[in-house]
């Protein structure tokens, strides 16, 4: 039997320990409130769904699958031009780390670790994004009534589908790790890149939460009040940064020695 304050006590250590060693997150709330807020309210919510389930026979991989299945529900929602669907939609891609935080953490307390539970995190963690990306997209659809961004749409998917790095096991090629210190599967650090590389990145959207956090404000700031020049511009610049990543790792993977 797994008790609350057990499943709790577990969850943040791991996760802080986490943050804090292999992303070089400032967990301080003086330097960082937004993410310190964010990151406590999913891991509280995490801590009770997680002790509500462990005692029973529901595994890690549900957990993770569950999590597309609540993303995707959410694009549904957001493409249905209904007011209060569309609320919801955006409240389920606020909380859409939740299921993240629970699996790794319910595998590690039943012993259900695995390369293949960390292989099927890293999938879901891409058709998430894709799942954002599209509810986005009908969104403004929908509020612009411009067919433009319907062929964004076409061609974002296009590019993320196809990339060849989505294909390629992160495990078997050796990009990922197994980490005693963190107690999970972690992906191998990359050399630093350039200040224009590391600029282009942050400006492509990839879900990350605070980004995603920041199109749903920009959805709201539409649906009260119209406001929604930067929102109708970002697609453009989405469009442009996925076609320079997919050009990118073509020419590493297939010409690169």
């Amino acid at each position: 039997m797994f008790t609350y304050k057990k499943v709790r006590g577990f969850l943040f250590k791991r996760n802080i320990k986490l943050f804090k060693k292999e992303y070089n997150w400032d967990y301080s709330f003086l330097r960082s409130p937004y993410r310190k807020f964010k990151t406590v309210l999913n891991l509280e919510i995490a801590a009770v769904l997680i002790f509500l389930i462990s005692n029973t026979n529901i595994k890690a991989n549900q957990v993770t699958f569950f999590g597309v299945f609540w993303v995707y529900l959410a694009t549904f929602f957001i493409a249905t031009e209904i007011s209060v669907l569309i609320y919801l939609a955006l409240f389920m891609y606020f909380t859409k780390l939740i299921p993240d935080y629970m699996d790794g953490t319910l595998a590690h307390l039943k012993k259900q670790q695995s390369k293949e539970g960390f292989e099927l995190d890293l999938w879901a963690g891409d058709v998430n994004k894709l799942g954002v990306l599209i509810g986005t997209l009908l969104y403004i659809y929908n509020s612009s009534n411009d067919f433009v961004y319907i062929l964004i749409l076409i061609l974002s998917i296009i590019l993320n589908v196809v990339d060849p790095r989505k294909h390629i096991s992160r495990t078997k090629f050796g990009i990922s790790v197994y980490k005693k210190s963190v107690q999970t599967h972690v992906q191998k650090k990359k050399k630093g890149d350039n200040l224009i590389f590391n600029f282009l990145k942050f400006l492509n959207f990839d879900a990350r939460s605070n980004y995603s956090d920041f199109v749903i404000l920009l959805i709201l700031l539409d649906v009260l009040y119209g406001i929604n020049l930067i929102l109708f511009l970002m697609p453009w610049v989405w469009l442009v940064l996925y076609f320079l990543s997919f050009s990118r790792a073509n020419y590493l993977i297939f010409f690169k020695k």
